[in-house]
């Protein structure tokens, strides 16, 4: 569990100064470029994810094999990586030569093709061959260098108007491919070049077997994206915009939980259902904790922080915000229970569920959208993770078994975010939003201390794990 642990922190300290990184440019870029242009952007950055998602689910079974295997790392890539790359260079070439017929607008078509290099980028980076491997640090020290050249380059190269949606497209492309050269010298590095020895037999063999895991992570980037490509078609450029930027103080947090997920993922993978039932109650204990007050206090200081981040034309956005946060608290819980059945070889009652996600999803949007816009698509996101949390409690609950809360942490919780609450109810005011949150944030800490939701245990562990 401590290795664990200190895989997650490497990850997440990488990812803070990425999302950092990343908020600072798309302040700027926002104001420069406008609500409209930077739709665009998003829904072109939207799409990109559904042509690379075929192929998405043979990174993750290489990913379990070499956490299994380690030895044979090397065979694992190269079985891999030929299809991964044959398929790279035909989606691109197709994505190219057809986004002038799919895109909504002459500018969404332009964003479409930039955006169609980081096809290769990421179907082709081996981070699952570092993650296989437990190498976390190098892999985080990896992701936050891409981040870094990208906010450098950014520093240079930003531009306003429509030219500016252009390069930030041109930038995230330049942020990958920092982090795809980095990671593959790493991977080669531990485990040599890969060992090619795939046959068209065995290409098709392995597709077949990671089927599963392509359709979970469909479905899930169905009920986590749709609503993006749903909104440029059924609503506007500018609606886009303004849910782009709604969605990545959400879109950051559920990044952290998929760090988590993948060093979970590596860890379930070779622990018995008792240990893991165990396990999994202190995991859910440590979603609720942070759940609570992160989502509570976003709901009083939506407005302010939006405009703050973004600019006053961004205000219209604090509604759907609002939405989306209380979405991301089920999908943490969501993402307890996710890498646990991939890991045990449970991939089917997984897809399963997110399938029932990704129904509820689309379903939704295509009638709330036109009638409510971008916050008809925050209400369908929240429905649709709604319904896969049911699924996958059944699941968890019926092939590991059911884990158990650490209840009075859970209830101390409760009680140190509702005094949160009260502080922030105090003072209304945007003017004030960066106070309003530091005062929170410090009434909560407080509160959790005396309340026993952080205890002295939990710090040594914390100390042990920095260490």
């Amino acid at each position: 569990m401590r290795r664990m642990f200190q895989s997650f922190v490497q990850l997440a300290l990488s990812s803070l100064g990425g999302q950092l990184i990343g908020f600072a440019v798309l302040a700027v870029v926002a104001r420069r470029v406008g609500v409209t242009n930077l739709g665009a952007y998003g829904w072109a950055n939207n799409v990109i994810p559904y042509v690379v998602l075929p192929l998405t689910g043979l990174a993750g079974v290489a990913q379990r094999e070499i956490a299994q295997n380690k030895v044979g790392a090397g065979e694992t890539a190269g079985n891999a990586l030929p299809t991964l790359a044959l398929y790279t260079v035909a989606s691109t070439a197709v994505l190219f030569v057809v986004a002038p017929y799919i895109s909504p607008s002459p500018v969404a078509a332009s964003m479409l093709r930039i955006l169609s290099l980081t096809i290769g980028l990421t179907l082709l980076t081996t981070d699952w061959w570092l993650a296989g491997l437990g190498d976390f640090k190098q892999l985080a020290i990896a992701r936050f260098l891409g981040q870094v050249a990208y906010g450098v380059a950014a520093i240079f190269w930003l531009a306003s108007g429509v030219q500016g949606a252009y390069h930030y497209a041109w930038l995230n492309v330049l942020g990958l491919a920092v982090t795809f050269l980095m990671v593959g010298a790493l991977s080669v590095r531990r485990s040599g070049w890969p060992r090619v020895r795939t046959t068209p037999r065995v290409a098709a063999r392995r597709l077949r077997e990671s089927m599963p895991f392509t359709t979970s992570i469909l479905m899930i980037k169905i009920y986590y994206s749709a609503d993006f490509v749903l909104l440029g078609f059924l609503a506007t450029s500018a609606a886009v915009g303004q849910y782009l930027v709604a969605y990545k103080l959400p879109l950051a947090l559920l990044g952290f939980a998929s760090l988590w997920n993948g060093v979970v993922f590596t860890h379930a993978a070779t622990e018995e259902p008792e240990q893991l039932r165990r396990q999994i109650g202190i995991w859910l204990t440590m979603a609720v904790v942070v759940m609570l007050p992160v989502c509570t206090g976003s709901m009083f200081v939506a407005h302010g922080l939006l405009r703050a981040f973004f600019g006053a034309g961004y205000g219209p956005a604090a509604l759907y915000f609002q939405l989306l946060m209380a979405s991301v608290a089920i999908a943490l819980v969501n993402g307890v229970f996710a890498p646990v059945l991939l890991a045990t070889g449970h991939e089917r009652a997984l897809a399963r569920s997110v399938t029932i996600g990704a129904i509820v999803n689309l379903s939704l949007n295509a009638v709330l959208i036109p009638l409510f816009g971008a916050a008809g698509a925050a209400v369908a996101t929240i429905a649709a993770e709604t319904g896969v949390f049911v699924s996958l409690s059944l699941h968890i609950s019926r092939r590991v078994g059911v884990p158990t809360l650490a209840w009075p942490r859970v209830l101390a919780a409760v009680a140190s975010t509702a005094a949160m609450a009260a502080v922030l109810a105090l003072v209304l005011t945007d003017e004030l939003v960066w106070w309003r949150i530091l005062g929170g944030a410090a009434v909560f800490c407080v509160a959790a201390a005396l309340t026993g939701v952080v205890r002295v245990s939990d710090r040594r562990l914390v100390v042990k794990v920095v260490a």
